[in-house]
């Protein structure tokens, strides 16, 4: 008897043992993700998990990303699906779990670009309402300077778009007997985005190239953010993880 209650005091032991993870998820449709949790045991039935993660959004998953959110204007959209391209961002969340069952709260940062675009291919994608507009400007300013008669179609910029999101999901882990080391996840949530920031950052700076940059930044700034200020993002999760320790 002794030997029974000594056995399933160590059961319950090795039950409740801090556990540490790293994890590959897909996210759709927003990133593919790799993190690292450590779970803190509250009892044997509760835990809380602490991640940190870095995430990078593919454009297959952008161009869905921008197809669900539908912001923005249909010309805008479509420049955007072929041209807005992912670089990393990081993320931090904190994850309740009451046995295979688990809700979460995440924040993560969402970074893109557009690579080295001319100021007329960006305005008539961009803002088309605007271009009749930015090229009289332009060519106003031409009239004193022939400098500004070349800017609208050779002056090269890069737009950044980070996104700051919060998100509530839950979620249901799950492995097989033969593999105890690997966890499975499947998520199911929403995202909103609560801040963005937009930047333009052009190839050369002088007085004349910023005085042009000035005419079209607002209108560019103001249709990125229209069009992928994503307020509300449903999302689905997959995720394989490796226990490193812990059980």
């Amino acid at each position: 008897m002794t030997g029974l209650i000594i056995a399933a005091h160590h059961a319950a032991a090795q039950a409740i043992r801090d556990v540490g993870a790293v994890t590959i998820k897909s996210q759709w449709p927003i990133q593919n993700i790799i993190s690292f949790a450590y779970t803190l045991p509250v009892n044997n039935y509760y835990s809380v998990s602490f991640n940190a993660q870095i995430g990078l959004p593919f454009q297959p998953y952008t161009k869905n990303l921008i197809e669900l959110a539908d912001q923005g204007s249909e010309v805008a959209q479509a420049y955007l699906k072929n041209n807005l391209l992912g670089k990393p961002g990081a993320g931090l969340g904190v994850d309740l779990n009451y046995k295979k069952w688990s809700l979460s709260l995440a924040y993560q940062n969402l970074n893109y670009y557009i690579d080295k675009k001319n100021i007329r291919e960006l305005t008539e994608n961009l803002t088309p309402e605007q271009n009749d507009y930015i090229l009289t400007n332009l060519n106003n300013l031409a009239e004193h300077s022939q400098a500004f008669a070349s800017i609208y179609n050779n002056y090269r910029i890069s737009s950044q778009v980070h996104n700051h999101q919060f998100g509530l999901l839950a979620g249901y882990t799950f492995s097989f007997r033969r593999f105890n080391l690997i966890k499975f996840r499947i998520e199911a949530g929403a995202f909103s985005t609560f801040e963005t920031g937009i930047k333009l950052v052009s190839e050369t700076s002088n007085s004349i190239t910023d005085m042009a940059l000035a005419y079209v930044e607002p209108s560019i700034n103001n249709s990125l953010k229209e069009t992928t200020e994503w307020r509300f993002v449903p999302s689905v999760s997959l995720s394989i993880s490796h226990v490193l320790f812990g059980k």
